[in-house]
This record gives structure tokens, C-alpha cells and sequence, in this order.
């Protein structure tokens, strides 16, 4: 689990991201993201019931985001909030393969260090 100052758990601060964020995609995952003004950078994960409409599923899918999320979190620059949002795709998609994806739109965004 991430520590509580790195989640986004409020609508509001999710909405702000969706306002006034950048955002890139691809065919299994897409992220938002923006400055936050903290020190730290912040993850949200949304899998929604388009993809499936068993909890179980997505909340799976959440964990395997979400350990990707603490594995590449050293390498992505601080102060910025990001909304990871799963596309009807990565429902088939193993761990293997979603991870390349995220840090793929991670490095194309600019987040990360060099």
C-alpha cells in the first residue's frame, strides 16, 4: 500500500487533476497527471465498470497497478499528482505486460528522471 500522502483519494482532488491535468494514453492504460506542489507525487487508480463489473476483478487489477506504482515510484519526478486509468484492454493483460505500458507513458509524459 502507498503511504496515505501519496494517494488521491477525494473527488475533488481527482477533479482537479481531470481539470487542469495533460494527459496520454494508450490501448490498455492512460494516465492524467498535474503539479501538486508538494515534495511528494501522488497516484489514483481507476478501473471502472466498463471493464468489468466483477469488484474482484477490478480490485485486482488495482493491486498489480498499484504494485507497478511503488516499484517505478523512485524514478518518477516529485510534485505531481497522476491518475492511472485502466482501458477496457487490460482486463485479458498480465502483470508483465502492464508494466512496460505504464512506464512507457510514464517516460513519454516527462515524469521521469533520466
Amino acid at each position: 500500500m502507498l503511504p496515505r500522502n501519496q494517494r488521491l483519494t477525494k473527488k475533488k482532488e481527482f477533479d482537479r487533476v481531470f481539470s487542469l491535468g495533460q494527459g496520454l494514453g494508450q490501448a490498455i492504460i492512460a494516465i492524467k497527471f498535474c503539479p501538486n506542489g508538494h515534495k511528494t507525487s501522488s497516484y489514483g487508480i481507476i478501473i471502472s465498470n466498463k471493464i468489468s463489473k466483477k469488484a474482484t476483478e477490478r480490485n485486482r487489477l488495482k493491486r498489480v497497478i498499484r504494485e507497478i506504482v511503488k516499484k517505478i515510484d523512485n524514478k518518477v519526478k516529485s510534485g505531481y499528482d497522476i491518475v492511472i486509468i485502466g482501458r477496457p484492454g487490460i482486463k485479458e493483460k498480465k502483470r508483465i505486460e502492464i508494466e512496460p505500458a505504464l512506464i512507457r507513458l510514464i517516460f513519454k509524459s516527462g515524469l521521469a528522471i533520466a
